[in-house]
């Protein structure tokens, strides 16, 4: 059921399927940590479509911080849980072997649904 639910998403954001792609600059062999985005169109516009991903394949719980393009409210689209962003940086906490999926909650970002089924606003 969760693939099936990441299949729709990566249908869903035409972003995860575009060839902008940046990574974080995490020591992924020290820290088990890898951090990236995906966006279509320019990234300092609310309306694109821009998601930034976090996995975490580390044995124990990891603090992220994370720059985002701009400030506002960004859902997890994994977790369903809503972060307020502010100075465009957050800090995520995931659990040993887990993901974070975030999008803006604007323009045609507000209308997803994240993974658990939650409405996503």
């Amino acid at each position: 059921d969760l693939v099936r639910r990441l299949i729709q998403l990566r249908r869903k954001h035409e972003s995860l399927r575009s060839e902008n792609i940046c990574f974080h600059g995490f020591d992924f062999a020290k820290k088990k940590l890898l951090c990236y985005d995906r966006w279509l169109g320019e990234p300092e516009n609310p309306q694109h479509d821009f998601v930034s991903i976090a996995l975490n394949f580390n044995n124990m719980p990891s603090v992220i911080p994370l720059k985002l393009p701009y400030a506002g409210s960004w859902l997890d689209i994994i977790s369903g849980h809503k972060h307020q962003v502010r100075r465009n940086q957050v800090r995520l906490t995931l659990e040993p072997w887990s993901a974070a999926v975030l999008v803006p909650l604007r323009g045609q970002a507000a209308a997803c649904t994240s993974v658990n089924g939650d409405d996503g606003i």
